[in-house]
């Protein structure tokens, strides 16, 4: 039914609310659906009693269908309360609650947020336990736990004590955030404070389970349970499938059937996706044909995967079947269908069959997608015909789309096709990238024409096109594989000058030379090969050839390779690298230190990394929380409490006070804390005087 033309005036409005709300069956009458969108544009500054009232129970009503009609009733409602006499004000705790429901069905967080805030600043009527509760599991289903948290401690606050329904949000919550183990903590908890397991609390930890890979813990709790619900049911089958359990996962499917339970869309979904992967298609097709048969729609997602499965297996003719019944059965193929049987009919080499999709793309209201071109400029590639199709059909293609042809020329040593098509891009409007430069580059330098790859550079000059660090040090890898170090290093050089930051691969290449000079021709061709190779010594003489050159040795250069042997864990060059750049009067900057913390903690070395963390203090820079964290779970795993106390001895306190003022922000969940040394506070706990949020058995009320 179309919506009623607006009144003409703010006094016509009220005489239109007032006809309306002043009959009995108010509640039914045919106008209520289109009240929020009548009242959006203005509301009368006052309102007779107990119109506001009955006009706020009005709008709830009429906004549950409605995403777009909740979003327009949440400023009505608020305005509607505003305007009220204090009398009237807390008989709005019901149309509040309604729509406190509304907005949750909706997963409309944002707007509960709003509304929560203005119930706890204009109360009456103040919030609830319920109002908490749905907040709480809103955010915990967002994964939002820091803030569920903070609204925990204002309901605890507020004297309301948490229920069974506030643990079940936690537990999702947690489970949400991987943090199982606190998931479990809670799960523990509620028969101690009183309250039982229900289907909810395993269903929801289950399913965590599941998700983190833990099936037998999930299988474990599902025993447990006297009566499982269709959602435990459902997160079993995805986890056993997602497992690569699919027979285990088929048995739970039946039994789900024998309980009386009817499968969802989600638990054939993960079974077909499971006989995809397999590359058991026709199993696949099977169980999705019986997911039409029993009255549920597959999702896209679901029929696509089969379709994959078919192009996979070289199967186009089944796959373009499941196509056409997928659309009959009206699940319509958005891009992600329509890529995938392109790439199939390009595997096969036809061409012109996935052109043909193109066109039936743009009849069925699906626009092709920069991953479509692709596909079809790499079949046309592979095909052998380079001339691009889609400019006879009038789309215009892309830099990336003519950086895919010509590299794929270069490749194929067809410079003058790829000098053609160069033209026609530039001609076409499509300006050539740094991508597309290096991708000649990188053709020329292979190839050992170091003049051509001059002039790509001088190109890139003249145009405006910066040049990044891989450009450069392709240009230094040509120059290095003819033997012309100097040029190699005076592009270094170059970089330096113009702030492009050298990267790992940068001092690599200059260290392959040298290595060929030590090793002859037993250089690993990979890098992994080449850095597990190099020796402390060629480090140095790396340094020496710089310097020679007019390179000091840099901050930047060593952070590049201590980041790489850190990877190795080769402590000995490391340290030895650390006391070449004290030799060499280069202090340690805010990366080095960072990267040197965290190496240190991932060898367990603790005290080491404490002792970094120190001296990086004291030289001004402020560390990473996740150092911080880092640095507290390994300490508290290893329990070694001397250095944790170490924390209220630093010259001024600086760690201390730097640590306190991050507050909220650091989460060190492992952190084992003793009694005698915890105490509560609002913004979580106090250890040492660092306020920290530690193990939920630190609050208060668990």
């Amino acid at each position: 039914m179309a919506s009623p033309p607006p009144p003409s005036s703010p006094a016509a409005l009220l005489a239109h609310l007032a006809a309306i709300l002043s009959s009995p069956d108010w509640r039914f009458h045919p106008s209520l659906p289109h009240l929020p969108g009548l009242l959006a544009p203005s509301l009368p500054p006052t309102l007779p009693v107990p119109l506001p009232l009955r006009l706020a129970v009005a709008v709830a009503r009429a906004a549950a269908p409605s995403r777009h009609l909740l979003e327009l009733s949440l400023p009505i409602m608020l305005r509607l309360h505003a305007v009220s006499p204090p009398p009237l004000r807390p008989l709005f705790d019901r149309p509040f609650r309604s729509l406190f429901a509304h907005f949750s069905c909706f997963a409309l967080t944002p707007l509960m947020l709003r509304l929560f805030a203005h119930m706890h600043r204009n109360a009456p009527p103040a919030p609830t336990g319920p109002t908490y509760n749905a907040l709480i599991r809103a955010l915990c289903r967002r994964a939002d736990l820091r803030r569920a948290l903070q609204y925990l401690s204002l309901m605890v606050r507020s004297g309301w004590r948490p229920d069974a329904f506030t643990f079940n949000s936690l537990i999702v919550g947690y489970c949400r955030t991987q943090k199982l183990e606190l998931a479990r903590d809670v799960f523990d908890k509620m028969p101690l404070r009183g309250f039982q397991h229900d289907v909810v609390s395993y269903a929801a930890l289950i399913e965590g389970l599941c998700e983190a890979g833990r099936i037998d813990e999930a299988m474990e709790m599902f025993r447990e349970m006297k009566r499982p619900d269709v959602h435990t049911y459902v997160a079993l089958v995805k986890g056993l499938c997602d497992a690569g359990k699919g027979d285990e996962g088929l048995c739970m499917l039946q039994r789900m059937k024998e309980h009386g339970w009817r499968p969802s869309t989600r638990a054939y979904a993960a079974v077909v996706d499971f006989w995809c992967r397999e590359r058991k298609v026709e199993e696949a097709e099977e169980m999705m044909e019986e997911m039409f048969d029993k009255g549920l729609a597959p999702c896209v997602v679901t029929c696509t995967s089969v379709v994959n499965a078919y192009c996979r297996k070289g199967r186009m003719k089944d796959a373009m079947r499941v196509f056409e019944s997928m659309k009959l059965k009206g699940c319509e193929p958005n891009v992600w269908t329509y890529n995938v049987l392109v790439q199939g009919f390009c595997n096969e080499g036809k061409v012109y069959k996935a052109m043909a999709l193109l066109d039936q793309m743009r009849r069925c209201g699906v626009y092709p997608d920069v991953v479509t071109y692709n596909l079809l400029i790499r079949g046309q590639c592979k095909d052998g015909h380079i001339e691009n199709e889609m400019l006879e059909k009038d789309v215009k293609p892309s830099t990336v789309n003519y950086t895919i042809v010509i590299d794929k020329l270069f490749k194929e040593k067809n410079y003058g096709l790829a000098t053609r098509m160069w033209s026609q891009m530039v001609s076409l409007g499509c300006n050539p990238d740094v991508v597309t430069y290096t991708t000649s580059l990188r053709s020329y330098c292979n190839e050992g024409r170091l003049d051509h790859a001059e002039n790509v550079v001088m190109e890139m000059n003249k145009t405006g096109v910066t040049i990044d660090t891989m450009a450069y040090n392709t240009l230094m890898d040509g120059y290095s594989s003819i033997g012309q170090t100097d040029n190699a290093v005076s592009t270094l050089k170059h970089m330096e000058s113009v702030s492009c930051i050298p990267n790992h691969y940068t001092y690599l290449i200059l260290l392959r030379h040298l290595l060929r000079k030590r090793l002859a021709e037993h250089v690993p061709l990979k890098e992994p090969g080449v850095w597990k190779t190099i020796e402390l010594s060629d480090i140095f003489e790396l340094f020496e050839l710089m310097k020679n050159n007019g390179i000091p040795s840099s901050a930047r250069a060593y952070l590049a390779i201590l980041e790489r042997f850190s990877e190795d864990r080769r402590l000995d060059e490391v340290t030895s690298l650390i006391s070449r750049m004290k030799e060499d009067n280069i202090p340690l900057n805010e990366d080095i230190y960072t990267t040197l913390v965290n190496y240190y903690c991932k060898l367990k070395m603790y005290p080491d990394a404490w002792a970094l963390l120190c001296s990086m203090i004291g030289s001004g820079f402020l560390p990473h929380l996740m150092s911080y964290q880092h640095l507290l779970s390994g300490l508290t795993a290893e329990g070694m409490w001397i250095w944790l106390k170490k924390y209220s001895e630093i010259q001024d306190g600086k760690t201390t006070i730097l640590m306190k003022s991050y507050g909220n922000h650091i989460r060190t969940d492992e952190l084992q804390t003793e009694p005698s040394n915890v105490c509560n506070a609002d913004q979580g706990t106090v250890y040492q005087g660092i306020t920290v949020i530690t193990r939920v058995n630190d609050f208060a009320w668990l």
